[in-house]
């Protein structure tokens, strides 16, 4: 299988401000995964990951980086429940339309699993959800791990590294702090509309992420009926990098098996061997 190289498609406009889109394309695809990044990321930020989950999938693949992110125009919008209504209800319809995609397969990262989410509660048409390290549940473990990052030093050198991947890194980093200390440390966007998504869903989870709260699994498992959990025991915040050969695998799987509810948990380590746990159906 020959891969179109990634380029940046001609910018699209949309609610008036200009976004960055990169497409990893596969002639006559028969599915497109649309990526959403995280508080930190951009298009760009998913690296080679589209081109590898392109190659395994068989499907299209876009990236694009939200207002502020990336090379996208912005501002960057405080985050707050219009925040997100926006996401959901304009901006990704107004993609989804411009490049003819009727029944997304949506992949979120973090943040962008949030909204994946809630994308699919709103009774918009999707194929299926994979929400890679979703937070769903508000903890106090995730406060304290950004004042940690919120400190100079620390703050000095991850604005540097955002700096290869944004017009703005600063503004990027100051949002995702102020958001979490203020409107995502109250509630958080998904968690009260899991009941209303119908799709498949896959969660990835990493078993040494430092933001995953302690409810978190109780919330999804409670919200969505029927949900695949995957639990990759030697990963953190970002499974996709930490394991890709893990992840490419097990979202293919998914992808390309009957995509149905199937209520499975797994627990996956570095050397292959996987524990499996039937969790019960919620109806």
């Amino acid at each position: 299988m020959t891969l179109k190289p990634s380029a940046a498609v001609n910018r699209i406009r949309v609610e008036d401000k200009s976004l960055e889109v990169l497409l990893w394309g596969i002639p006559d695809a028969r599915d497109s995964i649309v990526l959403l990044h995280e508080a930190l990321g951009s298009a760009s930020y998913w690296k080679d990951f589209p081109a590898q989950l392109a190659q395994s999938t068989g499907a299209r693949v876009l990236a694009y980086s939200r207002a502020g992110h990336g090379d996208s125009e912005g501002p960057i919008e405080p985050r707050s429940a219009e925040y997100y209504r926006r996401q959901v209800e304009v901006v990704l319809p107004g993609i989804m339309q411009q490049f003819a995609i009727a029944e997304p397969i949506l992949y979120g990262h973090s943040e962008g699993a949030a909204i994946a989410l809630l994308y699919a509660a709103s009774g918009r048409p999707a194929k299926a959800v994979i929400a890679e390290a979703p937070i769903v549940a508000p903890g106090v473990g995730t406060l304290q791990t950004v004042e940690q990052m919120d400190q100079p030093q620390p703050r000095a050198e991850l604005i540097e590294k955002l700096g290869r991947y944004h017009r703005d890194a600063e503004a990027v980093f100051s949002s995702w702090v102020e958001g979490v200390r203020g409107h995502l440390s109250r509630e958080l966007p998904a968690a009260r509309y899991l009941k209303r998504v119908r799709c498949p869903v896959l969660v990835l989870e990493g078993a040494l992420d430092p933001f995953a709260a302690p409810a978190q699994a109780a919330v999804l498992e409670a919200g969505i009926s029927g949900l695949k959990r995957v639990l990759l025991a030697n990963a953190g915040h970002l499974p996709h990098r930490e394991e890709p050969q893990i992840v490419i695998e097990t979202v293919t799987r998914f992808l390309t098996e009957p995509l149905e509810a199937t209520g499975e948990s797994l627990v996956v380590r570095r050397d292959g061997e996987a524990d499996l746990m039937l969790l019960e159906e919620q109806s």
